[in-house]
């Protein structure tokens, strides 16, 4: 059996949760949940990635800012009508 992490985002559209498998990281079958802060190695690895939201069809890429802590915030780049 493969190990993986889980990795969750909820669309910035409608708000349904995005769940994803991921090998980015130690594979301890562990929760990254994009919409809490992350660290700036998290935050670098899935920055610039697209999302597709399988409920409303949204495509949206994470961007980084840093303030006092990296926070993760998510723009729509494109919404498409499903």
């Amino acid at each position: 059996m493969g190990m993986f992490d889980y990795l969750t985002i909820s669309c910035p559209n409608c708000r349904y949760v995005i769940e994803n498998q991921t090998k980015a990281f130690d594979c301890s079958l562990s929760t990254i949940d994009l919409d809490k802060p992350q660290s700036p190695e998290v935050v670098e690895c899935f920055e610039g990635d697209d999302f597709i939201c399988p409920e409303c069809g949204t495509i949206f890429k994470l961007s980084s800012h840093q303030i006092d802590k990296i926070q993760m915030t998510k723009k729509i780049i494109e919404v498409s009508d499903v």
